[in-house]
C-alpha cells in the first residue's frame, strides 16, 4: 500500500508472501514516480513462498531506474540463493520471546518422548492460530534451537562438534519447508524433535 502524503513509497507486509503479493509488487513497480524521481518499496514477510521468490528474480536483477527496493525476513535463509545473489544483505539482531527460549532449553534436555508431549502440547495451544502464525512461531523455536547448538559447539571437541554442525544443516534445510505453500508444522516438529541431539 502506498504511504499517505508519499505516492513512491509502497509496502507490502504479510506473514506469508505469496505470488499475489509479489505481482502486486510488480504491477506497482513498472508504473512512473509521481515525482519523477527515487521511489521506496518495502516488502516484508516472515516467509515468502519459492513462487512469490522467483516471481521476483527479473524485477531485483533489472530494478527500473531509481527503484530502491528492501526485503524485510527473519532471516536470510528464509530467501532463495538465487534471491540473495541478487540483494546486499543486512543482518540484524531478532528478539526470542522468553518464553520460546525456556521451551527451547527444555525441548533440548528432554528425551524424544518428552519432546513429542511438549510438540503436542505446542501444536495445541497454536490450534486456533492461522497457519501462517503457527509457522512464525515454529521458526522462533528453530532460531532459539541453531542459537543455543551453534554457542555449545565453543565447549565441544571431535566428534561432538560434527554431530552439532550435521544437526544445524539438518535443521535449516527442514525448516525451508515452512515456506511451503501447506507445510506439515506437525511432521517437521516431529522429525526435528527425533534428529536434535542429546541435550547439553
Amino acid at each position: 500500500m502506498p504511504l499517505a502524503g508519499y505516492p513512491d513509497y509502497f509496502q507490502c507486509v504479510k506473514s506469508n508472501f505469496t505470488v499475489s503479493d509479489s505481482e502486486l509488487f510488480i504491477s506497482r513497480q513498472s508504473t512512473k514516480s509521481f515525482t519523477n524521481g527515487t521511489r521506496f518499496f518495502v516488502l516484508s514477510g516472515e516467509s515468502f513462498t519459492p513462487e512469490a521468490q522467483n516471481k521476483l528474480l527479473k524485477v531485483l536483477e533489472e530494478p527500473l531506474s531509481g527503484n530502491h527496493i528492501f526485503l524485510f525476513v527473519p532471516k536470510a535463509q528464509a530467501l532463495l540463493p538465487t534471491i540473495l545473489s541478487r540483494l546486499i544483505v543486512v543482518a540484524g539482531n531478532r528478539s526470542i520471546p522468553p518464553e520460546t527460549k525456556v521451551f527451547v532449553e527444555e525441548f533440548i534436555r528432554s528425551s524424544f518422548t518428552g519432546r513429542m508431549v511438549m510438540v503436542e502440547k505446542f501444536l495445541k495451544e497454536n490450534d486456533n492460530d492461522e497457519s501462517s502464525k503457527l509457522r512464525h512461531r515454529t521458526k522462533e523455536v528453530f532460531s532459539q534451537i541453531e542459537k543455543n547448538f551453534a554457542e555449545s559447539i565453543l565447549d565441544q571437541t571431535g566428534i561432538g562438534v560434527n554431530t552439532t554442525t550435521k544437526f544445524l544443516s539438518e535443521l535449516i534445510t527442514i525448516e525451508k519447508y515452512l515456506d511451503d505453500p501447506a507445510p506439515s508444522v506437525r511432521l517437521i516438529l516431529e522429525y526435528v524433535a527425533f534428529m536434535c541431539p542429546p541435550g547439553f
